[in-house]
C-alpha cells in the first residue's frame, strides 16, 4: 500500500469531488469514501471512539433549543477528537475555518503534538486535549472550531480515517452547514479568533 499511497489519495479525491455538491458534502460523498476504504482495506467504524482520532460522520442536533434558534451547524463534520465521555464526544472540527487557516492549524498540529502509534499506520492517533490547543498561540485557531457532539446525534457511523490520509481528507472541505452558507461561518470563525487574540494581548 505505501508504494501506491499517492495513486489512493489521489483516486479517494476523484471518487470524492465527483459526488460532492458546491454547497459541500453530502450521502453520496460519505458513501464513497466508505467504498474507497473497503476497498483500500483500511475501514475502520470504531464502536469505541479514542482521543486523537480524526473522525468523519452525518450529524444532527437533538437539542431543542439549539434547533429552535436556527443556529448553524455542520452536517458532515471532520473531527478531531480531544474527550470522549458518556454523553458524547468533542474535539476540533476543521470545516469551520477556511481552507488556508484550516491548513495551517492541522500543520501545526501535526508537526509540534506527539503521534501515538497503533498497530498498523493507518491507527496511529495524536496526543491532544483542549489544555493543549488552548495553552499555545501556535494552535490559536482551533477556538470556533471546538464543538460538542451527543451519541443520539449521529445519523451515519462514524469513519475513523486512516493517519496516512488525514491531509487528503482535511484538504476535500467535505462540511454543510445548515442556516448558513460557508463564507458566513468562515467569517464567524475568523471575528472569534481575533477575539481571542485581543484578549490575550490585554
Amino acid at each position: 500500500m505505501k508504494e501506491n499511497l499517492s495513486d489512493k489519495k489521489n483516486e479517494l479525491i476523484d471518487l470524492v469531488e465527483d459526488t460532492i455538491t458546491g454547497l459541500g458534502g453530502t450521502d453520496a460523498s460519505y458513501s464513497e469514501l466508505l467504498h474507497f476504504l473497503v476497498r483500500m482495506h483500511a475501514l475502520s467504524r470504531p464502536k469505541r471512539l479514542m482521543i486523537g482520532q480524526l473522525l468523519f460522520f452525518k450529524y444532527l442536533p437533538t437539542n431543542e433549543r439549539f434547533i429552535k434558534a436556527k443556529k448553524y451547524y455542520d452536517i458532515y463534520p471532520l473531527i478531531l477528537i480531544t474527550e470522549v465521555h458518556r454523553g458524547g464526544f468533542e474535539g476540533i472540527n476543521l470545516h469551520y475555518i477556511d481552507s488556508k487557516i484550516r491548513t495551517t492549524l492541522f500543520n501545526n498540529i501535526m508537526e509540534n503534538l506527539v503521534v501515538i502509534r497503533g498497530g498498523e499506520t493507518r491507527t496511529n492517533r495524536i496526543r491532544i486535549n483542549y489544555h493543549i490547543l488552548s495553552r499555545f498561540s501556535m494552535f490559536r485557531y482551533f477556538r470556533p472550531c471546538y464543538r460538542q457532539y451527543k451519541w443520539q446525534g449521529l445519523r451515519k457511523p462514524p469513519i475513523a480515517i486512516p493517519f496516512q490520509l488525514w491531509q487528503t481528507v482535511e484538504e476535500l472541505d467535505l462540511g454543510l452547514f445548515r442556516h448558513a452558507n460557508k463564507s458566513k461561518v468562515y467569517l464567524e470563525s475568523w471575528k472569534t479568533i481575533r477575539r481571542s487574540l485581543v484578549g490575550k494581548r490585554k
